[in-house]
């Protein structure tokens, strides 16, 4: 990579990076450094061939990057909510919910028990169980479906 070049494609989309980070969601601080990175994975790759293919492209993966950190952060609440036994006062709410758990299958509850509380990523569980991070996505979203349905 030559370091002048780099030093201006960097300068050239830095106020465009910028705006997109403070656009972004409040509860992901990393954009900046996501779109950075970004961009110098397509220079790297020889694709900065004009000034508005690259502005495109960083739109684009800032839409990704939100799409994806907003579906992850609404799933994540919303298993925090369902796992909380703050929100069961009394022993028999605490029971029925054990039960709704046990209508997951044993795969899908320690997947979301993995993804949620043990901190694993998706490509941690997959490679637990053998599977792709695409059928831990599924396994995942059909346990949180099927806890939404039953709540």
């Amino acid at each position: 990579m030559n370091y002048a070049e780099k030093n201006e494609i960097l300068s050239d989309f830095e106020k465009l990076i910028n705006f997109y980070a403070r656009k972004s969601v409040s509860y992901f601080d990393d954009m900046r450094g996501c779109l950075l990175l970004f961009l110098l994975e397509l220079y790297a790759r020889g694709k900065c061939v004009s000034k508005r293919y690259v502005a495109v492209a960083i739109r684009n993966e800032y839409i990704r990057i939100s799409k994806f950190v907003f579906l992850h952060k609404t799933e994540r609440e919303f298993v925090d909510f369902c796992l909380t036994y703050d929100i069961f006062p009394d022993e028999e709410n605490k029971m029925l919910f054990a039960d709704i758990l046990k209508s997951l299958t044993q795969k899908q509850r320690e997947c979301v028990l993995l993804r949620f509380y043990g901190g694993y990523s998706s490509t941690e569980i997959a490679e637990k169980f053998g599977i792709s991070r695409q059928a831990v996505h599924r396994l995942q979203k059909r346990a949180i479906d099927k806890l939404k349905t039953l709540m």
